[in-house]
């Protein structure tokens, strides 16, 4: 995995595109909808913020030496944020999310790369925390911006540290209805950057491991275009060119699988 500094500075320049999107968003696109169906903009950017201001507090908390906040801590918070003006969800958003930036980047090497804690069963290091902040902000940075521009892509370097995460989620992320075909292999093969992975779906679970080869079928597409495949925001309206399935199961049936949030 990519060192922390490069985590935090992708991090930062997703949240610079952000606020160069947000700038040209009128009050009525603010309160409008947004790619989430059940979200509005507002709503994303709120999800933004609140997310920046518990990432803070849990970052301090482990800077101290702490346990993590409770349950409760993150739902006042969340509380706090679903109270606000889709005006001050938006305004606040931008603050919230520069001030969590702002205290990882001035942290000493030392620091940075000290960090760790506990989720879902597993140690994370500060590039793992830091990673799982830029696959949200960045995916959800698209929810905002493909209602101005339809063509609008994830941005590059997120997705050139985002899709090396992609593997280990995709089990979380497969949360909708399996294929017929079930249980099949697919090779996964990927451009920008080049991956080669092979995904596992059995009645079971649904894996994907680095080993390709002897698949039943195979996916090609861009590392842009798979994570929003797994993140459920790749409709045939947002489908780029060059994107082709062979073998058991469509192109359809895959998004089936990976409904989104």
């Amino acid at each position: 995995m990519a060192d922390a500094r490069v985590w935090v500075n992708t991090l930062r320049q997703s949240h610079d595109h952000l606020a160069g999107v947000m700038a040209g968003l009128s009050a009525s696109q603010v309160a409008g909808p947004s790619y989430c169906s059940e979200w509005s903009v507002a709503q994303v950017l709120s999800h933004l913020g609140s997310g920046a201001e518990i990432g803070l507090t849990n970052l301090e908390a482990m800077l101290a030496g702490e346990p993590a906040p409770s349950r409760e801590k993150y739902q006042e918070i969340w509380g706090r944020w679903d109270a606000k003006s889709p005006a001050d969800m938006a305004a606040d958003a931008l603050v919230s999310d520069e001030k969590h930036i702002s205290r990882l980047e001035g942290l000493s090497d030392t620091e940075l790369n000290g960090l760790s804690t506990q989720m879902m069963g597993r140690t994370l290091d500060a590039a793992g925390i830091v990673g799982m902040r830029l696959a949200e902000h960045s995916v959800h940075t698209w929810d905002v911006e493909t209602m101005v521009d339809p063509s609008a892509t994830v941005q590059q370097g997120a997705v050139d540290l985002v899709v090396d995460l992609i593997p280990g989620r995709m089990g979380r992320l497969a949360s909708g209805k399996k294929p017929a075909a079930t249980p099949f292999d697919l090779d996964v093969h990927t451009t920008a950057p080049e991956r080669a992975c092979k995904l596992s779906v059995t009645e079971e679970a649904v894996e994907m491991s680095p080993e390709t080869g002897n698949a039943g079928g195979r996916v090609d597409l861009s590392s842009e275009a798979l994570i929003r495949l797994a993140y459920g925001r790749l409709d045939p309206g947002h489908t780029p060119a060059g994107v082709s399935t062979e073998g058991p199961v469509s192109l359809d049936e895959l998004r089936e699988l990976f409904p989104g949030n």
